[in-house]
């Protein structure tokens, strides 16, 4: 698939990592890149990569904890942007703990974000590009997927998941 003229959508595009991607995709002459950010704590962040990339990046804010808002979010883009090309599904979530010590909440919260998430950007993504017969969904796993370290049972259990979330789909 050729970049040039797509329109992408990158989630945590205002982490370390997201940021490199929605870069590398600019430099790949796309037509438009969301920026997805979580709130007004990563708004600075999206509205100064945004600033970096040029008249074509847009701040795509949604929780992916909620399916309601990642549908929004991502149709909105869609609409602005007269389609979906590329979701790269990167946002994600690191709470290290060990099993028998973790708070349940922040388990759960790993795997919304980690897991869940992606599920649902995906999930609101492929309309749009079964609609236009085209379109790609990248998934960011980990290698704590196959080989987690102490401390990682939450994330290697998502990113795990993720992983079979590619499988199946």
């Amino acid at each position: 698939m050729t970049l040039t003229g797509r329109s992408v959508l990158v989630t945590g595009a205002t982490g370390a990592i997201g940021s490199a991607i929605a870069r590398a995709f600019r430099a790949a002459d796309v037509r438009a890149i969301g920026v997805h950010h979580r709130g007004s704590a990563s708004a600075e962040r999206a509205a100064a990569l945004c600033a970096e990339l040029g008249p074509t990046a847009r701040a795509v804010p949604f929780d992916l904890r909620d399916g309601l808002a990642v549908q929004a979010g991502i149709d909105r883009f869609a609409r602005e942007q007269s389609g979906l090309d590329v979701l790269v599904c990167n946002a994600g979530l690191f709470r290290p703990d060990l099993l028998a010590t973790a708070d349940p909440a922040a388990l759960a919260e790993v795997l919304a974000v980690d897991l869940l998430g992606p599920m649902l950007c995906a999930r609101a993504a492929l309309p749009h590009m079964l609609r236009a017969r085209k379109g790609a969904v990248v998934m960011i796993s980990s290698v704590s997927a196959a080989r987690p370290s102490r401390g990682q049972c939450a994330y290697a259990a998502a990113k795990a998941g993720l992983e079979g979330l590619v499988r199946a789909m």
